[in-house]
């Protein structure tokens, strides 16, 4: 009761020092066919039956800005319409913030996403930022507990073995070049289970079993060089401090040759990323390392062309991959291709939108047509797919979405689904709704 009047009286301040509510709000339905089967009673055949299921959504987000406080919210509720009642609420964002304090920090707290490095992911906790030297500096710790399910705020498990911490420093030593150090642990608490066990006489007695928490423990540094407007260089390492090796190195390149043209390379080497303590260490793993180049071609600010290369290999064993496609005006087109390992893949995509009447009507549509196998030796498979769908937007605030989506497979036949979405932009000041 004291945490809750504390709550209602602080919300109560800062609204009252508040000076916009802004935000959006959209519901949206989806339909789709799927599959039931049944075995009547008496018996031993089983029935298919194709039944229509549809899902209601509504999403919230909300800002309230003041000077110096603020507080967002972010949130789904979701059901399904029929007789099965699936409620469903997910909170992703629910966070007090003071902005500007003594010019230099930015603290938040509450459920939040955070992305600081090697340490991104949901937070039940504390953010704070700070702005040094003019900007030239920049440091950012949080703390928290881990959040796997966004549907409940039950702190049960808000303890030291859910843990989630860690903080980045970033400098620009010189113009155009950023660094950055970044550091995050990770626990996660697995829950107790039952076994029953058996003593000398067979009795059978129930030991609660305990597991060790999984942890992660990250250190990363990143350096980015903007050299021209066209022409730029990044670098990423992320070291796994538990099992003490690199996880990632990352390097990438983007050289304009001309106004027009530009020739992009990656390099990326991968290590899988196991939690210490975790069961899947007892297996065998090996890196991959990856490599891609490419070509982009701009030919008017409305006609741009790109295709790319990459392979990858493993430890015994590559895979390659080609990409080309195009957009020009409102009309996009791709072609891709993959072949080894990753399995014989060869499809197309096309997609258009055209706005039309002043943007109020912008009519969609879509087609894809891919073949594949899965190893060398197997059966090819197509798929289709194809959708259609239209936007109205009368005004800047209002607008309403429905699309229909089609695909054909190896499994479905004829899928077909529905999507059907209406949006709410709102930003007001609160004194007018007061």
């Amino acid at each position: 009761m004291k945490t809750t009047l504390l709550l209602s009286l602080f919300l109560i301040s800062m609204a009252c020092q508040a000076q916009y509510l802004s935000g959006r709000s959209s519901t949206s339905f989806y339909t789709w066919q799927a599959r039931e089967t049944t075995t009547p009673s008496g018996s031993s055949t089983a029935s298919a039956t194709s039944i229509t299921l549809a899902r209601f959504y509504e999403t919230v987000q909300a800002d309230v800005l003041g000077s110096k406080f603020g507080f967002n919210i972010n949130g789904q509720y979701s059901r399904d319409f029929g007789d099965t009642k699936d409620d469903e609420l997910r909170i992703s964002q629910l966070t007090f913030k003071a902005r500007r304090i003594a010019d230099v920090a930015d603290i938040s707290v509450g459920r939040q996403f955070v992305l600081s490095g090697v340490g991104s992911g949901f937070l039940d906790g504390g953010v704070m930022k700070l702005s040094l030297i003019d900007g030239l500096v920049g440091a950012q710790a949080f703390g928290g507990y881990s959040l796997i399910d966004t549907r409940t705020f039950l702190f049960k498990d808000a303890s030291a073995d859910n843990g989630f911490y860690g903080g980045q420093i970033s400098a620009t030593p010189f113009t155009d070049v950023n660094v950055e150090f970044s550091y995050m642990k990770r626990s996660l608490k697995r829950d107790a289970f039952n076994l029953t066990k058996f003593d000398s006489l067979f009795n059978p007695t129930v030991v609660v079993m305990y597991y060790q928490p999984v942890e992660q423990e990250m250190a990363g540094f990143d350096l980015r060089y903007d050299i021209t407007s066209g022409t730029n260089v990044y670098m990423r390492t992320d070291y796994d401090m538990n099992n003490e090796r690199v996880h990632r190195v990352e390097a990438s390149g983007r050289v304009g040759l001309s106004s027009s043209l530009a020739v992009t390379a990656d390099y990326m080497y991968r290590m899988p990323l196991l939690q210490y303590n975790s069961i899947f260490s007892v297996f065998n793993y090996n890196e991959t390392q990856e490599a891609e180049g490419g070509l982009e071609y701009e030919f008017s600010p409305i006609a741009r062309a790109y295709a790319r290369y990459g392979y990858v290999k493993y430890s015994d064993d590559n895979s390659g991959r080609i990409r080309v496609g195009g957009t020009y005006d409102f009309i996009s087109a791709s072609y891709s291709s993959n072949t080894g390992l990753a399995g014989d893949f060869s499809g197309i995509s096309i997609q258009a939108a055209y706005p039309t009447a002043d943007r109020k009507f912008v009519p969609a549509l879509g087609f894809g047509y891919a073949t594949y196998k899965i190893s060398a030796d197997a059966a090819s498979n197509t798929v289709m797919n194809a959708n259609l769908g239209l936007t109205y937007r009368p005004s800047a605030a209002v607008a309403a979405d429905i699309t229909a989506q089609w695909i054909q497979n190896p499994v479905y036949n004829n899928d077909v689904r529905v999507f059907l979405r209406f949006s709410y932009l709102f930003s007001k000041k609160l004194s007018e709704l007061l």
